[in-house]
């Protein structure tokens, strides 16, 4: 073999080792995405799955909350508790009782049942007014469907009062009999006490043509433009408003954190000590767990990033619990 049939050879040869090793180079390179496409999914299924359980938390707190304010779950003793109760509060207000009548029970969507009252009574727009203090200020799912107000006499100052009010009877209370004591929290009415909402009622006759006061001459005000104040600048984007605590990977005292900041597609894979830096939030990871990381921010305080959660909801609620 002489030297031009050699060199051919090895040409050959070299071209055959550069093909197997382009092959083996896609093969990896097509497995290498194949790998991060299904973390990707993998990390957006975790995501998902840690907002679905913050929402079932929230619904079944709103539940709790539902079965408190509920009816005595029997449906007899309910009508019974919540009649005296509007008997009790109509007399109680000072308005002469007519009458309260059982109207009917209704089913709603396998979740509740509703108890409807026709109620009528007469007295004072004082009067009138503390018993719908009264009644919005009881902490119980009910409300007035129907409310019709009449002028007894010429000047108002008697009225005639009819109503219809349905309350609610929630599957899953653990009310057996009686009334929530405790007036509602947060309160559903502005001004403290009836009194207040009295020395506005009082006085007016509602049923009366409002009738205009006459016009008040005043001097002719001289108007001083000023220049337009310059618009505030509006604050800057800030990334971390969309960076969430996506996944946690590890064991023993070897976990890592990810942080997925969706804005930019970055993942950042944290361990403890790490810095922490995403858009204008500046931070230290202090520990990893399986189901939470502690971060401590610039100012020194603590805070904790639950999986699933976004990093400036956690460190808004670490303040608000401070």
């Amino acid at each position: 073999m002489n030297q031009r049939e050699k060199t051919l050879l090895g040409g050959i040869v070299g071209l055959i080792v550069l093909w197997f090793a382009w092959s083996g180079f896609t093969s990896y390179q097509a497995g290498y995405d194949r790998r991060e496409r299904t973390l990707v999914e993998l990390d957006e299924q975790l995501f998902d799955a840690g907002v679905d359980a913050r929402r079932a938390r929230q619904s079944l707190r709103r539940l709790e909350q539902y079965q408190e304010a509920s009816l005595p779950i029997d449906p007899d003793v309910a009508r019974s508790v919540y009649s005296a109760w509007l008997i009790d509060t109509i007399q109680q207000s000072g308005l002469e009782l007519g009458s309260v009548k059982w109207a009917s029970t209704r089913r709603y969507d396998n979740a509740a049942t509703g108890v409807s009252f026709n109620a009528t009574a007469s007295g004072s727009p004082g009067a009138v007014t503390r018993l719908l203090d009264a009644y919005y200020r009881l902490d119980v799912l009910h409300q007035l469907t129907n409310l019709q107000l009449r002028p007894a006499d010429d000047e108002g100052a008697e009225w005639s009062v009819t109503f219809t009010t349905i309350a609610m009877i929630v599957d899953g209370a653990i009310r057996e009999a009686g009334l929530p004591e405790a007036p509602r929290e947060p309160a559903r009415l502005d001004r403290p006490t009836a009194d207040a909402y009295v020395d506005s009622v009082v006085g007016r006759n509602l049923f009366a043509s409002y009738t205009p006061p006459p016009p008040v001459r005043t001097e002719p005000t001289k108007v001083v433009r000023e220049a337009p104040k310059p618009k505030p600048t509006p604050p800057p984007f800030d990334d971390a408003e969309h960076a969430s605590l996506s996944g946690i990977v590890g064991y023993g005292a070897a976990y890592e954190a990810w942080v997925v900041v969706r804005t930019t597609g970055e993942t950042l894979r944290l361990h403890n000590g790490d810095a922490l830096e995403v858009g204008q939030l500046k931070a230290r990871v202090q520990s990893v767990s399986p189901r939470e990381m502690i971060v401590e921010g610039d100012d020194g305080v603590l805070w904790t990033v639950e999986l699933g959660e976004k990093l400036r909801e956690a460190q808004k609620s670490a303040g608000d619990a401070t």
